[in-house]
């Protein structure tokens, strides 16, 4: 005769009271705070105002409070990448570059490399001139993830700085292909065209990329692009047009209003130059490049420097 042993009670090896109080542990975890077993409301609440208050005070501009209440929160709550990239923009804020990177180091390491985070690392690197190791987290992030921009616009960036023109437009364009209609990527895309000698496909893309935006607000950059290219171009009245746009913008640069002075002189209009550098010099007193081409004017230098009438060399 067979005997069939009876099946254990599961609930004798496991009692669902045991059950039940790991999976409160597990939900306290979850929420960032460093002892589960201790955590309590209060707890949770105190790390929140931490949080509220560092970033409250960040935004009015006290970074030494803002850091001593996120890293507070921060220790509060380890298992928080987002803390620790809080953290990162106050010390950048205060010029604490490494320390900026060391924050956003620990932000990876507990998001298991998050692509976004890798691309803020890559760029601190590289605007800090390191770009050996800016370019290892470009890398790294397209490894994480090939369908995000910013990682093809972090990798464009550290082949412009090793002079590599042709490879980072072919990145910039991958970046583009990703987020349609990015303004900054297309400025960027037509600044190397032009570096590439094409100024044609440069003068398409900027002007596709001012098109989207509306004419009071196109940025400067964009405009005094669009202008030397078309200077270069022959085509000097559409350049004018363009530097007047820059000019007549509210926060227009003294830069723009001597560019669009040494567009109007190189194509003879005199006195139209001279208006525009004396409302120039009346908007910065403090600027003496005016001053000088007023007088250059005056002289006659600038007359015969005309004679080359569609010379782009006035972008300097």
């Amino acid at each position: 005769m067979i005997f069939c042993q009876p099946i254990p009670n599961t609930e004798t090896r496991f009692p669902r009271r045991l059950l039940g109080f790991l999976l409160i542990i597990l939900v306290l975890a979850s929420s960032g705070c460093r002892c589960p077993w201790s955590c309590s409301n209060a707890d949770l609440a105190q790390s929140s105002n931490w949080l509220q208050g560092g970033l409250q005070a960040y935004h009015q501009g006290e970074h030494l409070q803002a850091q001593e209440l996120l890293a507070k929160a921060a220790e509060s709550r380890p298992a928080d990448p987002i803390l620790r990239e809080h953290l990162a923009e106050n010390y950048l804020q205060q010029g604490k570059t490494s320390e900026a990177i060391a924050e956003l180091l620990k932000a990876s390491e507990i998001s298991q490399q998050d692509a976004s985070i890798l691309v803020k690392i890559g760029n601190l690197y590289l605007a800090s001139g390191q770009q050996i190791p800016a370019q290892q987290y470009a890398r790294k992030a397209l490894a994480t993830d090939r369908q995000l921009h910013t990682a093809w616009v972090l990798n464009a960036e550290t082949k412009i700085a090793k002079g590599n023109l042709t490879d980072a437009l072919n990145d910039y364009q991958r970046a583009l292909s990703l987020k349609n209609n990015s303004p900054e990527i297309q400025l960027k895309i037509a600044e190397l065209q032009q570096l590439l000698g094409r100024p044609l496909r440069a003068l398409s893309t900027v002007e596709q990329m001012l098109a989207q935006i509306p004419e009071a607000t196109q940025p400067e950059q964009a405009l005094m692009l669009s202008s030397h290219l078309l200077m270069q171009l022959k085509q000097p009245a559409q350049a004018i047009d363009k530097l007047k746009l820059a000019v007549n913008r509210d926060d227009a640069s003294a830069h723009a209003h001597l560019q669009l002075a040494q567009a109007q002189i190189a194509v003879g209009q005199f006195e139209t130059a001279r208006n525009t550098l004396v409302v120039a010099q009346q908007k910065y007193p403090n600027t003496t490049i005016f001053e000088s081409e007023l007088a250059e004017l005056g002289s006659g230098k600038e007359r015969i420097a005309a004679l080359d009438v569609l010379t782009n060399e006035y972008v300097r």
